[in-house]
């Protein structure tokens, strides 16, 4: 364990070594499978905090728009412990806290807790689509998988807010 750094230092180190993540930013929508069952998802990621946590929502719906799975994961540099985190959050007041890596020999990112627990794979298909997969333990096939799309800036229902355009977009032109 290194010395603890001052505060602008940590913020660098933390937005640092979260950079293997900024993949995710972004609104997608997609459709996949989750326990052999169709569904559509909606997956969003932000940069949280001065850029020092990365955020994601994910809901996954049936073929009646009926909610299958909702979770939110905070995915953050611990530089005490010097490794990439996630708490992850879902139904039924479960949390998990794990940690994440890039995948090995190629973009992406995982959090797996052993040969006991799901593995979550998180994995770029260019800069327009992403696949995430659950493995659960001794699967042999991902029991969730979903391919998402992103969504073009134009489309996204908050682009048109008033606080999405930033402090001087109601600012009066004199």
């Amino acid at each position: 364990m290194t010395a603890e750094p001052d505060w602008d230092q940590r913020a660098a180190l933390c937005r640092a070594r979260l950079q293997f993540l900024h993949f995710l930013v972004g609104r997608w929508e997609g459709e996949g499978q989750t326990q052999d069952l169709p569904v559509t998802g909606r997956f969003e990621a932000r940069l949280r905090f001065d850029d020092s946590f990365v955020q994601c929502e994910e809901t996954l719906l049936d073929a009646e728009c009926g909610l299958v799975h909702e979770d939110c994961a905070f995915l953050r540099y611990d530089p005490e412990a010097e490794l990439v985190r996630v708490t992850h959050y879902m139904a039924h007041a479960w949390v998990g806290d794990q940690i994440v890596q890039p995948l090995p020999g190629g973009p992406g990112a995982q959090w797996y807790a052993g040969p006991f627990a799901p593995r979550v794979e998180l994995l770029p298909q260019g800069p327009q689509a992403l696949e995430i997969r659950v493995w659960l333990p001794e699967g042999t096939t991902p029991d969730t998988h979903i391919r998402y799309r992103r969504v073009p800036e134009a489309l996204r229902p908050d682009a048109l807010r008033p606080d999405a355009l930033g402090p001087d977009a109601l600012t009066p032109d004199r």
